[in-house]
């Protein structure tokens, strides 16, 4: 792996970790699905429930008025339509600043060189490209086992279907299941089914020569 490549993910890694020790954007439901074709073309689609954990634990606590949480959820809804990827927002529970999301990317993983849902400092899913070696690798984000059991303590969880139809030589995954596409295209289609925060993440390794 070259020197920056490594430097990168590690930063990256502290990122997340930072913003879950203070505040960060939570996936409660979802279904989250990529297509990655050999040459490199992708689709990234999230569709789901979310919660910001700072502001949920600040509800549970009681902590919050009905304007100050207006201005929250607002601050919010801004955050994500700042992006042209976020093609739906809307807020499902005020009660627990749940907000339902659906984030669409496409794009050519040559040029990009690293996706990440939402961003890279609220990284919750990546497909980075290390030209080096040939490889893409797509991936859930790395969460410090401490932190996952903190948001567990909070009464918050992480559930959802993540599924990689691909055409791509694969190298190694962790997918729950593995079968042919569903779609009726050439290639596979690996699924995850995530029924805690404390699952492994999400890994799938192409080989891209």
């Amino acid at each position: 792996m070259r020197p920056g490549l490594k430097q990168g993910l590690k930063l990256l890694t502290l990122f997340v970790l930072v913003g879950f020790l203070n505040s960060c954007y939570l996936p409660l439901r979802f279904d989250v699905e990529i297509d990655f074709s050999r040459r490199g073309f992708y689709t990234m689609t999230f569709i789901g429930y979310m919660t910001k954990v700072d502001v949920y634990q600040k509800l549970q606590q009681k902590k919050l008025s009905e304007e100050e949480l207006d201005k929250k959820l607002k601050y919010i809804e801004t955050d994500f339509r700042r992006s042209p990827n976020t093609k739906e927002f809307s807020v499902f529970d005020r009660k627990r600043a749940i907000f339902k999301v659906k984030w669409l990317k496409t794009g050519d993983i040559i040029k990009d060189k690293m996706v990440t849902f939402i961003r890279r400092n609220e990284a919750m899913l990546l497909i980075i490209y290390n030209k080096t070696k040939n490889v893409v690798t797509i991936q859930g984000a790395s969460i410090a086992k401490s932190n996952k059991k903190r948001l567990l303590n909070m009464g918050l969880n992480s559930t959802g279907v993540v599924r990689i139809k691909t055409d791509a030589r694969i190298i190694n995954s962790n997918a729950n299941t593995e079968k042919k596409r569903s779609d009726g295209k050439a290639g596979k289609e690996f699924i995850w089914n995530i029924t805690s925060i404390m699952n492994p993440k999400p890994l799938l390794t192409i080989d891209f020569r």
